[in-house]
Parts: C-alpha cells; sequence; structure tokens
C-alpha cells in the first residue's frame, strides 16, 4: 500500500514540475499580445495627427512670406481647425459608442491621410 502511495505521490511530483517547465519555456517563447501592437498603431497614429495639427504656429512666418498674406489670414485657418475639432467631437464619440473604435479610426485615418497629402500640394491662398 505505502509503494502504490508513494508512486502516486512520484507521478504526481514529476508532473508538477513538467508544468513547470512546460510553463517556463512557454513565458520565454511568449509573443507579443496583438493589442500591444494595435495600441502602438494607435498611438503613432494619433501622435502624427496631433503633432501636425498642433505645429501650425511653427509655419505662421513661412506662409506669410510664400502666400504674400497677413497674419490675421493664416490665424483664420488656425481657428477654422480648432472650431471644427471642437464642433465634431461630439459627433466622432457618438460614432465611436454606435460603431466601436477600429471603424471610426480607420474612417479617420482614410480622412485624415488624404487631406494631409493634399495640403503638401497647396501652392496659393486662392
Amino acid at each position: 500500500m505505502q509503494d502504490r502511495a508513494r508512486d502516486a505521490h512520484a507521478r504526481h511530483f514529476a508532473a508538477t514540475c513538467n508544468w513547470n517547465n512546460q510553463r517556463e519555456v512557454s513565458l520565454t517563447r511568449r509573443r507579443i499580445h496583438y493589442a500591444w501592437i494595435m495600441l502602438a498603431l494607435c498611438f503613432l497614429g494619433l501622435l502624427t495627427a496631433q503633432g501636425v495639427r498642433l505645429s501650425f504656429a511653427a509655419f505662421i512666418d513661412p506662409c506669410e512670406r510664400e502666400f504674400a498674406v497677413d497674419r490675421g489670414a493664416i490665424a483664420q485657418v488656425s481657428l477654422l481647425n480648432f472650431a471644427v475639432y471642437g464642433v465634431m467631437q461630439p459627433l466622432v464619440g457618438r460614432l465611436v459608442d454606435h460603431y466601436g473604435v477600429r471603424r471610426v479610426l480607420f474612417l479617420s485615418v482614410l480622412l485624415v491621410g488624404p487631406g494631409i497629402l493634399a495640403a503638401s500640394f497647396a501652392r496659393s491662398t486662392s
């Protein structure tokens, strides 16, 4: 009887040690979860969009010289940018609640990307 109990205990101990070894091996080979990748991509996308939107003041002097317009006209463009951004926030929030973050962010990237690209081809104010 003691031999059976000892064998059962030995099998249990071996199984426990084997499970721990498998767990250690699986932890060393664990890949990055896709949620972290998505978080990094969203962070970079928002960082780029906000960087483009908030860097406008750095371009006031070059825009004055290039387009021969006064600072007030350039400030109106900035005002329009911030006004549209502020007015759209409740709408975008409702869209996120209804359709989800993925769909709304994907659509946002599809709209912002070509807009930034088109702005790089601007040659005059009229």
